[in-house]
């Protein structure tokens, strides 16, 4: 008996889902984990990447541990399936996460229109901050131009 093109598809499309539910299944139960992947599977069907970087996004940031809000919202029922699995990375982060990204925005904001010379400075003052305290930035040098 010979397998067709279509089987052979179907069979390895049901091993990369099998495999995805038993991901999922490691933050949440059996039931859900199943309900998650089939949404995922009905919204990122078309595009293997889409979904396998939404089933990931999901686990790495629905944790019982590190996300407890949502994480709580989802197996009580007070959010669905259906949206929670539209939800975006960022809007899955926790509040702590969304404050760090927010940091780190506003930090490259700043050095991206710093000039050359306020970097310099910028460098400068640290190695004399440094040098005030009787310290070595660099410890095998005695200058600064010598990295």
């Amino acid at each position: 008996m010979s397998t067709t093109n279509n089987e052979l598809v179907c069979i390895v499309q049901k091993e990369k889902r099998e495999k995805v539910q038993a991901f999922l299944g490691k933050n949440f139960e059996f039931c859900l984990s199943l309900a998650i992947e089939n949404e995922i599977y009905k919204q990122f069907y078309k595009s293997p990447e889409a979904y396998i970087s939404k089933a990931t996004s999901i686990r790495n940031n629905i944790h019982p541990k590190r996300n407890t809000v949502l994480y709580s919202a989802l197996v009580a029922g007070d959010i669905s399936v259906t949206f929670m699995v539209g939800l975006s990375v960022q809007e899955m982060a926790t509040d702590e996460k969304k404050k760090s990204r927010a940091n780190s925005l506003q930090r490259d904001f700043f050095e991206s229109r710093m000039t050359e010379k306020t970097r310099i400075f910028q460098m400068n003052s640290v190695l004399f901050e440094d040098s005030t305290k009787k310290t070595k930035l660099f410890p095998n040098s005695d200058s600064v131009g010598n990295f």
